[in-house]
């Protein structure tokens, strides 16, 4: 019997197909993160699947000999794998198998340029992807691709201007550094921190220092970080001043110790961040606010100059 749908003119028809996971041809190179999921979330996603079903179909295209190349799902396919072998809920010991489950697939015609990208979008903006999952992509995006940073904010809906050049430097992290990154143990700010340190000697024993720290409690503390970078700056400095007066000593000149350090924008807009957040005059706030506006872009001259006005006028009355 057929049935009449009454929602619009938008309604469309999206075949469903149930596939054997182990059928599909996946080709890792499609999928969009820089590595795959590990095996407690492949298994969490069996036991849902197991218990709740699949709840969103896999997209796949067909490819020669009739066969179908996985295009997004990866997680699933992998966990549909799972339940086909067989596996042991960890909490309740039970044995957990199925060696008829089916995925549930649709049909695209996506190439796999378009395939990559579709994976892109699809688990970064479901947050189902790390800051170095993201680098790596983007990286990929403008070597394979041809895409420039603004294409690619574009594609990541990024409203923070600066967002992809950070997340092209994370690539200059040691592999551990990136590890720690991945695993939401280090900071993406704290990491692009140590990589400011600038003697290559200081850099090395800060990242080991962040190492120990990561092994002691979990992760690394941001402001522990922070510390520790102006630190390592101000001993390079002391130590170049140092090595200038060993061979011309002059009386006269101040001690290095108190010449302040030029900061980076980074520890400029760390400072402005806090009194933002932290500062107990609301003016001071306002301030803040709109100078991390105007830095991001989103403010001009004028409108900096009226809030810098205000909180004189305010100091002033």
């Amino acid at each position: 019997m057929a049935i009449k749908l009454n929602a619009g003119d938008d309604v469309k028809r999206s075949d469903l197909f149930m596939v054997d996971p182990y059928q599909l041809v996946v080709k890792e190179n499609l999928r969009g993160r820089h590595l795959p999921p590990t095996d407690d979330v492949i298994l969490n996603m069996a036991i849902s699947m197991m218990e709740h079903g699949q709840r969103q179909a896999v997209e796949c295209r067909k490819i020669e000999d009739n066969k179908l190349l996985l295009v997004l799902g990866f997680t699933r396919t992998a966990a549909a794998r799972l339940i086909r072998t067989g596996f042991t809920n960890p909490e309740t010991g039970e044995e957990m198998k199925d060696d008829q489950f089916k995925l549930k697939c649709t049909i695209t015609d996506a190439n796999d340029t378009k395939a990559f990208i579709n994976n892109i979008v699809e688990n970064a903006h479901r947050k189902q992807t790390s800051p170095i999952d993201d680098a790596y992509n983007q990286h990929r995006l403008r070597d394979q691709y041809g895409y420039n940073d603004v294409d690619i904010r574009k594609l990541y809906q990024y409203s923070d201007s600066n967002k992809v050049g950070r997340y092209r430097r994370l690539l200059s992290l040691p592999q551990q550094a990136q590890t720690l990154v991945h695993d939401n143990r280090l900071s993406v700010q704290a990491a692009l921190d140590l990589l400011d340190i600038q003697d290559e000697a200081a850099r090395e024993a800060a990242f080991q220092k962040v190492y120990a720290d990561c092994d002691a409690n979990g992760k690394a503390n941001g402001s522990d970080v922070r510390t520790l970078v102006r630190q390592h700056n101000l001993t390079d400095e002391d130590g170049d001043e140092e090595a200038q007066d060993s061979d011309a000593p002059s009386p006269e000149k101040e001690p290095s110790k108190n010449k302040a350090k030029p900061l980076s924008s980074r520890e400029i807009r760390v400072y402005w961040e806090n009194l933002a957040t932290s500062h107990a005059d609301e003016n001071v706030q306002a301030l803040a606010k709109t100078f991390l506006a105007w830095m991001a872009g989103k403010r001009t001259d004028k409108t900096l100059t009226k809030s810098i006005d205000a909180l004189l006028d305010s100091e002033r009355s």
